[in-house]
């Protein structure tokens, strides 16, 4: 369960959410190489806890769900939570918060942070509160340095 999230606060995603979704989910290199890839490192993810986190409008939460996981979403963006909850549906676990909020996630098979946009203050609560996130059975992390 997460704790201190779900704080609306004004994100800078928020004013061009669904412009960036549309272009996110269709950009060759994130469609057709980058989910793709993280889909095969994850491997067999039926019955997991995955953490993603950034997961913007949740590309990648509903393809993780397809394959039989429990996905809990996160994003700094109101408006990316809700394109999130829209896609997944109204009982989806997607929350409004940050990694270094001090909530209490335990319990995750798998921590994902996938085409995260470089933000020097988050960057430098890694790997600290991200590897905190996921159980002793790993982790998996990649972090997009560019756009």
């Amino acid at each position: 369960m997460l704790g201190s999230v779900d704080r609306v606060q004004t994100n800078d995603y928020d004013s061009f959410a669904e412009a960036y979704a549309a272009e996110n989910e269709s950009n060759f290199v994130n469609a057709h190489y980058e989910r793709p890839a993280v889909l095969a490192l994850a491997g067999e993810v039926t019955g997991h806890r995955i953490l993603d986190a950034g997961c913007g409008a949740g590309p990648l939460a509903a393809a993780l769900r397809e394959r039989g996981a429990t996905v809990t979403g996160l994003d700094k963006s109101a408006e990316m939570i809700a394109l999130a909850r829209h896609r997944l549906g109204d009982d989806a676990d997607v929350h409004v918060g940050d990694l270094r909020d001090p909530f209490a996630a335990t319990g995750f098979q798998l921590s994902v942070i996938s085409e995260l946009q470089p933000d020097p203050a988050a960057r430098e609560s890694f790997p600290d509160d991200f590897e905190r996130l996921a159980s002793p059975m790993g982790f998996l992390f990649r972090r997009r340095q560019g756009h």
